[in-house]
């Protein structure tokens, strides 16, 4: 087999190999980028907590209001039975004044019982989603150590294998590397095809005997006639 064609077949595998390596690295920094799943539980935790956060400012609220209209009430209790007041008119206003005080902390005291029902009801779907964001954020961890680790032996396999790559290129026949480059840019970066039964891999064109045997011969590159590419004929 001719020379330059074994160094366009190891220049093949080199830039295969490459092209993948490269491509991977790609996907892990997309993925290193990708933090959907995290925001997608993380806003899927805030729109639980959040009914709660309003939920809790209305009970303090609440809890303030009754809390002042009970010391209102003991006030005016404390005005009505301490034998201080002597006007009717004045006690009949205390009167309402009271009744008025006691209606307001039954509806605080009714209303807080429906919130400590809704907090009960929202407190599940809290701890669901808090539970799902704690997942989330420990396997991202986990997938991001594995990824930095991974991504650090491919580009020292990347470098190592360039290096290799242009060491060969410098010793092929410079018009064999043109040839090489021009198919790789015009063939989906396959510039190397095998022959099995007379057929070109690369093209599926079944080929003359006549390229067969100048292929067995091997005193030359031998190109396939359809697609251009080196042909390597395999057993």
């Amino acid at each position: 087999m001719l020379k330059s064609l074994e160094q366009v077949i190891q220049l093949q595998d080199l830039d295969t190999r490459l092209d993948a390596e490269r491509d991977r690295i790609a996907t892990i920094e997309a993925m290193l980028h990708d933090r959907s799943e995290y925001e997608a539980a993380r806003r899927r935790h805030q729109e639980a907590v959040s009914p709660v956060r309003q939920l809790e400012a209305d009970q303090r609220d609440l809890e303030l209001r009754a809390g002042t209209a009970r010391n209102q009430l003991l006030e005016v209790e404390g005005k009505l039975y301490g034998g201080r007041v002597a006007s009717p008119r004045e006690l009949d206003d205390l009167q309402k004044r009271g009744a008025d005080l006691r209606r307001q902390i039954a509806t605080s005291d009714e209303r807080l019982l429906e919130i400590m029902e809704a907090l009960e009801q929202t407190a599940t779907s809290v701890g669901e989603a808090e539970g799902h964001l704690r997942q989330v954020v420990t396997a991202r961890k986990t997938l991001e150590t594995d990824l930095l680790a991974e991504r650090k032996t491919l580009v020292a396999h990347v470098r190592q294998m360039t290096a290799e790559r242009e060491q060969l290129r410098a010793e092929t026949d410079a018009t064999t590397i043109r040839q090489y480059d021009r198919l790789r840019s015009t063939r989906g970066g396959i510039a190397v095809a095998e022959v099995k039964q007379r057929t070109c891999l690369g093209c599926r064109v079944f080929l003359t005997a006549a390229y067969e045997q100048r292929l067995r011969h091997g005193d030359a590159i031998v190109t396939c006639q359809s697609c251009g590419r080196f042909l390597h004929l395999v057993s």
